[in-house]
C-alpha cells in the first residue's frame, strides 16, 4: 500500500531539510578531508530506497557495501601481485565462487545485491584508475556511520514524538 503524496507545502519542506541535510553533510566531509562523497551517496541510496532503511536490511547492506567494495580491489591488487594472466584468472576465479554463493544463497550477510553493486562500482574503470581504494573504502565507511546514525536517530525521534502524540 502506498503512502499518499505530500501536499506542495509539504513537500517543499521535506526537500528544504534534505537540502540542508546533504549541505551540512558535505561539509562536515570537507571537514573531515573526505573527497570521495559519491561512495557515500551510494550507500545512502541503496540502504534507504531500495533496502527501505529497514532496520533488518542494514547489516547485510553495510557488510555487503564493504566486502563489495573490498573484492573490487582485488582487480588491481591480484594482477599488480601475480602478473596480469594469473592475477586476472585469480579474480575471475573468484568472482565465480562470490557468484555462485550468491546464486546458492550462502553467506548471505556478506554476498548480496549489495556486494554485487559495491562491487560493480569498484570495477569502474574511472575508479580503478584512480587507484585510490584506501580513501575510497574510507569515505565508504564513513559515509554508512554517518547515514546510519542519522537514519535510526530520525526513525526514533520521530517514533517518541509519534508516541507521545498518541498518549
Amino acid at each position: 500500500m502506498q503512502a499518499t503524496p505530500p501536499t506542495l507545502g509539504r513537500a517543499l519542506l521535506i526537500n528544504c531539510a534534505i537540502v540542508l541535510v546533504v549541505s551540512a553533510y558535505l561539509g562536515f566531509l570537507y571537514l573531515m578531508g573526505v573527497k570521495d562523497s559519491w561512495i557515500t551517496f551510494f550507500f545512502l541510496w541503496y540502504f534507504a530506497s531500495i533496502r527501505g532503511a529497514e532496520p533488518d536490511a542494514w547489516l547485510p547492506a553495510v557488510l555487503g557495501a564493504l566486502a563489495g567494495y573490498a573484492f573490487s580491489s582485488l582487480l588491481l591488487v591480484l594482477p599488480a601481485a601475480f602478473g596480469a594472466p594469473v592475477g586476472f584468472g585469480v579474480f575471475i576465479a573468484l568472482v565465480f565462487v562470490v557468484v555462485l554463493m550468491q546464486v546458492m544463497g550462502r553467506f548471505t550477510l556478506l554476498i548480496n545485491p549489495a556486494t554485487f553493486l559495491f562491487m560493480m562500482l569498484g570495477s569502474i574503470p574511472m575508479v580503478l584508475g584512480k587507484n585510490d581504494f584506501a580513501a575510497q573504502y574510507a569515505a565508504l565507511a564513513v559515509g554508512i556511520a554517518f547515514w546510519s546514525a542519522l537514519i535510526f536517530g530520525a526513525r526514533a525521534l520521530f517514533a517518541r514524538k509519534a508516541a507521545r502524540a498518541s498518549a
